[in-house]
């Protein structure tokens, strides 16, 4: 049999590389121990899965109804599961086995937002009741905010959570059509519990929206509970291995103790109490999340990248400009696919390396907090906006023209890009829409500029806006000098400053 043409190719363009990969893989990843862990955690999933023989077509490939897909979303997450709890790692966390975000699996909201809004909102009674079962995953838990009429607009919220003296129970009721949880991953099939987001009313006081721990299937035949009508929202552009879902509810009752009570309290006669902070500590663990996003979604682009830098450099397609050459041409020798791609990856690299910064930020929020210092918080939902509006766009963006780089090809579902660009394309929407997170952004920006006119502080991540040069004096750089780091950061400052200045002054 004759030499496979394109298999020689890829051979030959790992061959002419100068950088140790496995180097720069402990680079991205933090430490050589975790890269050899995270390897050795997914070929177990894989193997458990059946999907590591390379030379056999996936599952996702050729069974692909929505039921099939369900199916593999089910298993993917139970072996996610199974593989923590056996080796006590947190790998498949945030992550599936094929990196996209964790909610592409019906497990998905169990250790995203189930469990930290139990560790965040709890009490350590609650936490000892229910978080051991939550982690065994003998309880399956999602986060149930999301309405039909309300997503970020938490104040907005129509579920109530009316409570009765006589029994010391409260009654969860979806009063409208508008006041159906709907979206929460899991919970149109697979979930047994919620943490219901509800107005609290006692005494006929309206409390404002607190979280409450509401069974919502049996754990005998996994039916939805009394007075609790749910299923699936049907077929979406991306996440269909996962059973995003609705739920309604009709004069459910639970024990008081199921309500969240670390930051407010109800005590047994009705009186209510609560920490005169509740908003900022229940707004910081809403950042959670779409500060994690820009780390995950840099990944899945990377991955939309790597599928079209391995198809350039073994697709051939004619002789080159002007027919200069003997053989077909590689396409990756075109320039202008050359470009596309190597600025794309270039800019991934950036995203990857910023999403650190995201990470390092909100953790170092949540250990102020500890401390009952809550300064941090608005810098860090501006970067947190900042960076989920950034990254989703041009991870969508760049997942959308790598498959046009790779041509008819990329069309393919085996390609693996329809799904990436399908996955990618719903950050845009999820964790707060993207034109507005920008408008958050923007409205930060033109406060501190605000504070620094008028002779106040402003916070050390803006500091560029006091400590730019004159802007009328031109930059001295040239040549070679433009490929230093430091030269790079004064005119992105610069051009940040100018542009701040420019839209202050418009308003």
């Amino acid at each position: 049999m004759a030499k496979n043409t394109q298999t020689t190719l890829m051979q030959k363009a790992r061959a002419s590389g100068s950088i140790d990969t496995f180097e720069l893989t402990c680079l991205l990843w933090g430490k050589e121990r975790i890269v050899k862990e995270r390897r050795a955690a997914f070929k177990r999933v894989e193997k458990a899965l059946g999907t590591y023989d390379s030379t056999k077509l996936p599952r996702c490939y050729s069974e692909t109804s929505r039921e099939d897909l369900f199916e593999q979303g089910l298993e993917m997450g139970k072996a996610c599961l199974d593989d923590m709890l056996e080796h006590n790692h947190e790998h498949f966390v945030w992550v599936t086995p094929r990196y996209n975000l964790v909610n592409a699996s019906p497990f998905g909201h169990k250790a995203v937002l189930f469990e930290p809004a139990m560790e965040h909102n709890g009490t350590e009674e609650q936490k000892a009741q229910w978080l051991p079962l939550a982690r065994s995953g003998k309880i399956l838990g999602t986060y149930a905010q999301t309405e039909l009429g309300h997503g970020s607009f938490v104040r907005g919220i129509e579920t109530t959570a009316t409570f009765d003296p006589d029994s010391d129970e409260f009654v969860i009721h979806s009063p409208t059509i508008s006041s159906t949880n709907f979206w929460p991953a899991g919970l149109g099939f697979s979930t047994t519990h919620g943490a219901v987001m509800a107005r609290l009313i006692a005494g006929g006081q309206d409390q404002g929206p607190h979280i409450f721990l509401v069974q919502l299937r049996s754990l005998e035949d996994g039916k939805p509970m009394p007075g609790i009508k749910m299923g699936d929202v049907g077929l979406k552009l991306g996440y269909n291995e996962s059973d995003n879902g609705f739920a309604s509810f009709d004069q459910v009752r639970i024990p008081r103790s199921q309500m969240l009570m670390t930051h407010s309290q109800l005590a047994r006669d009705g009186t209510f109490t609560k920490d005169p902070l509740l908003a900022k500590l229940s707004y910081s663990v809403m950042l959670l999340v779409r500060g994690r996003m820009p780390g995950i979604f840099t990944v899945q682009l990377a991955q939309a990248l790597t599928i079209a830098t391995r198809y350039s450099v073994v697709r051939q397609q004619g002789l080159g400009p002007a027919d200069a050459l003997n053989t077909e041409a590689r396409i990756f020798q075109y320039k202008h696919q050359h470009f596309r791609l190597m600025s794309m990856i270039a800019k991934t690299y950036a995203m990857f390396f910023g999403s650190r910064v995201c990470d390092d930020q909100y953790n170092e929020l949540r250990e102020m907090q500890s401390k009952d210092d809550h300064s941090l918080l608005p810098s860090v939902h501006a970067l947190t906006a900042g960076m989920k509006a950034y990254v989703t766009s041009e991870a969508a963006d760049g997942a959308e023209d790598a498959r046009k780089l790779c041509g008819g090809h990329g069309y393919m579902s085996i390609s693996g890009l329809p799904e990436i660009v399908g996955a990618l394309t719903g950050g845009a929407t999820f964790e707060g829409e993207n034109c507005v997170l920008w408008q958050q952004i923007g409205r930060h920006l033109l406060k501190q500029l605000d504070r620094l006119q008028d002779g106040e502080p402003i916070e050390p991540q803006v500091q560029y806006l006091a400590d730019v040069e004159d802007p009328n004096i031109a930059c001295s750089a040239f040549g070679t000098q433009f490929l230093d780091p430091e030269v790079q950061l004064t005119i992105y400052r610069d051009r940040a400053h100018r542009l701040v200045v420019k839209a202050h002054s418009a308003i």
